[in-house]
């Protein structure tokens, strides 16, 4: 039944509608995880994953091997993710620069052995139109323009001992000798 007047309908919404009614709700809901962060790079994490990554390139041929810059750069940026994230070679701008870098290293490396290997020619440097020139000789048709002896000018290593008792230095216990 609708009321007529304004006093009929102020006593209807008192009485039947209940305004001072208030209904309280609580909700548990369980946590979600939090996401995983970026951890800091710790000489302890960094030794790990080097570790990780020394395992996993030992398994593969001698032509995937990477050099000491990406190895220590994958090393720092996986010892910085979270915990039991599955190892993956960087696909990075960085890492494929430092891959570069490493062949290079690598090429500089092989041929050193090489001109170590030779003993037959030397490497001299010359100034020519004032930039400094690597230029490879041959040893024996320069000893022999200089006129020296065919034995090499190098001589052997001298093996030397430590000493079995530490002696005292009488000489410099006073300052008033250093004088």
């Amino acid at each position: 039944m609708l009321a007529e007047s304004d006093q009929e309908l102020l006593v209807q919404l008192t009485s039947v509608w209940q305004a001072s009614f208030k209904l309280e709700l609580f909700i548990y809901v369980s946590r979600v995880a939090t996401s995983a962060t970026i951890r800091r790079a710790t000489e302890g994490r960094i030794a790990a994953a080097a570790s990780l990554i020394d395992e996993y390139l030992s398994a593969l041929p001698a032509e995937q091997q990477l050099g000491e810059a990406s190895r220590a750069y994958w090393a720092v940026t996986h010892a910085r993710q979270p915990e039991q994230t599955p190892l993956a070679i960087p696909t990075n701008h960085t890492f494929t620069q430092l891959r570069r870098i490493d062949d290079y290293q690598r090429e500089a490396d092989e041929e050193s052995q090489q001109r170590a290997a030779s003993p037959e020619f030397g490497t001299v440097r010359r100034r020519l139109n004032g930039g400094m020139i690597p230029l490879d000789l041959n040893v024996t048709d320069l000893r022999e323009a200089l006129g020296l002896q065919s034995a090499s000018a190098v001589r052997a290593p001298v093996p030397s001992s430590t000493p079995a008792v530490n002696m005292k230095d009488t000489v410099h216990l006073s300052d008033a000798s250093m004088e």
